[in-house]
């Protein structure tokens, strides 16, 4: 029932709507279906990250970086609709607006955001970040058969950001894969797009429970905010879904609207926190692997293959290199 409330609310009155009238519009209108179904919004907000949001979001001119794969880079998707939500939030409040840091790149999941995290987010030095990787990760750990990979990753990346900036709050934002659409509508990995039968069932757990569990057991240790939208996707009828969606997981316009408005009224929730988190240390990982130094290699008692006195000289090489006559 919240679903469908929420649904009729939105689609049928927001979706259109000018976007001054936008701006405003979405924690108000959600109001209504969360009091309908509080069950329903307490598996979407799984985990509210010990006021850090809040802390992060009462400085002076906010930046929020957003770190994801293309349905985050999409130009009109979620992403900017809801940032442009909480820039006119903060701005309503007499305070300078957000600043919107942009580190999405299509077809990405936790293990290859890793690598771009120190350059694309640490140096940006942002007060909240955004990451929404939860159907790339699905599709990551299809192909390996199993979560190692990307807990791993994921785990590096908090552990990462949170020694690099201890003050800055995380929230992971967790978006919907259709389910429901035959084998030539699917996009993403083979592995996704050919599944039949048990191993379609054992595939679709893996991106509507499996990354999701995940997601939430590292929020709960590293106190970030966890935005399940799963959950409620999943209630919604096809004819729906149809509308909301250009493919299996990209958004068309109204899908977008959607997204971004139940992602505001999580957020526009922790607001209401209470006395903002007070810095602790860090948590041991799950991966015990992350908390052993290095292993460094001694190399003073190896053997050199050539001494500098056997190679040959720069002279030689170039002469070496150089055309021959014909």
């Amino acid at each position: 029932r919240g679903c469908r409330t929420m649904y009729l609310c939105l689609v049928g009155r927001c979706a259109f709507a000018s976007p001054r009238r936008r701006r405003n519009w979405a924690p108000r209108r959600l109001g209504t279906a969360a009091a309908s179904d509080g069950a329903l919004w307490a598996s979407v907000l799984r985990s509210r990250g010990a006021g850090r949001l809040r802390r992060a979001l009462s400085g002076a001119a906010p930046r929020v970086c957003y770190v994801g794969g293309s349905i985050s880079e999409q130009k009109n998707g979620w992403r900017p609709r809801f940032h442009g939500w909480l820039d006119a939030r903060l701005r309503a409040s007499k305070r300078p607006g957000a600043a919107a840091v942009d580190a999405c790149c299509g077809n990405a999941g936790a293990t290859l955001l890793a690598f771009t995290a120190a350059d694309w987010v640490v140096k940006a030095a942002p007060d909240v970040v955004v990451i929404e990787v939860a159907v790339n990760d699905g599709d990551a750990v299809l192909e390996a058969g199993g979560d190692t990979d990307v807990r791993r990753a994921l785990e590096g990346i908090l552990r990462g950001l949170r020694d690099a900036l201890p003050d800055a709050a995380v929230v992971f934002v967790d978006m919907f894969l259709r389910a429901d659409l035959p084998p030539g509508k699917r996009s993403g990995t083979r592995a996704w797009v050919d599944a039949t039968g048990r191993d379609f069932d054992a595939a679709r757990e893996i991106y509507h429970g499996g990354v999701g569990d995940l997601h939430a057991r590292l929020a709960a240790r590293y106190d970030a905010a966890h935005v399940d939208l799963v959950p409620f996707f999943k209630r919604l009828p096809g004819a729906a879904l149809d509308r909301l969606f250009r493919d299996d997981c990209h958004h068309a316009d109204t899908g977008a609207d959607l997204a971004a408005a139940a992602v505001a009224w999580c957020v526009e929730s922790l607001f209401g926190d209470g006395a903002p988190s007070v810095r602790g240390p860090l948590p041991r990982p799950l991966d015990a692997s992350l908390d052993s130094p290095c292993p460094v290699l001694d190399i003073s008692a190896s053997r050199p293959t050539a001494s500098l006195a056997t190679r040959p000289r720069t002279d030689e090489l170039a002469a070496a290199a150089a055309p021959r006559p014909v």
